[in-house]
């Protein structure tokens, strides 16, 4: 497939298993963080539980996080399309 530049305005660019790759890391974060947190407090709760609270929570946020895109403006401009680098990217029609 071939494009000409004069013909694009915007491209948008989203990473195949970003969301996946973000609830993990949200989620062992959180996880480790609620760990630390809890004891440090000395707290009546169950570590297990407040590791699987604070995981879950921090996977729903590295989810959200993840779906996100990144948004170029090119308006035509060759040299714009050029110094964006996305000679790795596939290119498919939105």
């Amino acid at each position: 497939m071939t494009l000409n530049a004069n013909n694009i305005s915007t491209i948008f660019i989203k990473r195949k298993g970003r969301v996946w790759r973000s609830a993990l890391t949200g989620m062992t974060i959180s996880a480790a963080a609620g760990a630390i947190i809890n004891e440090a407090d000395n707290s009546w709760l169950d570590t297990g539980s407040v590791v699987v609270g604070f995981g879950v929570a921090g996977g729903a946020i590295g989810a959200l996080i993840g779906t996100g895109s990144m948004k170029f403006e090119i308006h035509g401009n060759k040299d714009t399309l050029k110094n964006l680098g996305l000679e790795a990217y596939a290119i498919f029609k939105r």
